[in-house]
Formats: C-alpha cells, structure tokens, sequence
C-alpha cells in the first residue's frame, strides 16, 4: 500500500465526506454518477474513442514527420535558410508535438476541449505554416511533400478530430439527460 497524504488527514477526509453527503443530498442522480465513477456499476460504459484518429496520428508520428525532416533538411541543404525559417521550422515541430499529445490524448480520454485544440492548431498554424513552407522553394519534392501532409494527414485529422469531438458531446449529453432522469418527450423540440 502507498503512502496517501489525504488518509493521513482526519480534516480532509471530514471534508471530502462533507462534500459528497451535500452533493448526494442536493443532487440526487450525483450518486448514481458517483458510484459509476468508483467501478460500483455493473454496466460497462461504451469505448468513443475513434480508432482511425488514433491510426492518423500514429502513422503521422512514425511516417510523416521524419518524412518531413528530412524533407525540410533536403530543401535547406540546396540553399542555406535564413535565421527565420529555421526559426519557423522549430515552431512547426514544437506545435506538431503539442497537437498530436493534444489528439491523443483527447482521443484516448474522450475529451472534447483536447480535441478541440487539436483541431486549431492544425487549421491555424500548421496547414499555414506547411503551405508557407511549400510556397518558399521551388523545390518540387518539398511542394510534393507539403502538398500531401496537408491533404494526406493534417485535412484528415482535423475533420476525424471534428467528428470524434460531436460522437463525444452527444454520448455526454445522453449520460447526463439519463443519469438526470428526464424522458426525452419532456424535452422541448428546440433543446434536442
């Protein structure tokens, strides 16, 4: 067993039980939710995740971003880059990584405001940064290569992410309309 600052605590465990006896009495469906958040209900939840995003941005890990580099490191062999576009080439790798944990992540954990960041940091900065980079050269296999990560991998993405996103809020909004106990018939037509 570990060592867990909270038990060690009468105040805290006083409070947290506090809290859960105020919520159980305020908000009555509150412990039907929290006995399913504790592994107390015997009926298995539904797994959202979306298998071809989470195949989207593995292949983009493993396939398009050393593709990529050494894209980037072929055009700028040709003609030395100048202070700025390495600078550019930074950002485009250090956003690339935060988006990719951020799809993964809100994939894996079904979370709609991960994907959502997702989503704009591959419509934002990257599909710009990437047609930029493109645009620069001449070079034919960088135009190439650019051309085919947008449309190949950050276009799929960010509309797989999208979908992801709207299967999440609407097997949320299902939960919560059920777990709060409301019949769908008492619902105005213009909520649903």
């Amino acid at each position: 067993m570990g060592f867990r600052p909270e038990e060690t605590n009468p105040l805290n465990a006083l409070y947290q039980k506090g809290l859960v006896t105020a919520a159980g009495q305020l908000f009555p469906p509150y412990r039907q939710i929290a006995d399913a958040k504790n592994g107390r209900d015997t009926q298995s939840a539904e797994i959202l995740s979306d298998v071809i995003l989470q195949g989207m941005m593995f292949l983009n890990v493993w396939i398009m971003l050393p593709a990529w580099v050494v894209a980037m490191i072929g055009s700028g062999a040709s003609s030395s880059p100048g202070a700025a576009i390495i600078i550019l080439w930074v950002v485009f790798a250090f956003i690339e990584a935060v988006r990719l944990f951020l799809g993964y992540r809100g994939n894996l954990l079904e979370r709609v405001p991960e994907l959502a960041g997702l989503v704009l940091l591959t419509v934002c900065p990257q599909m710009i940064l990437a047609i930029f980079f493109a645009a620069r050269t001449g070079n034919g296999l960088q135009i190439g290569f650019n051309a085919a990560y947008v449309l190949l991998a950050l276009g799929p993405q960010g509309a797989a992410a999208c979908f992801a996103a709207r299967r999440f809020v609407k097997a949320q909004t299902t939960r919560f309309f059920l777990a709060a106990g409301g019949d769908a018939m008492s619902v105005p037509p213009a909520a649903m």
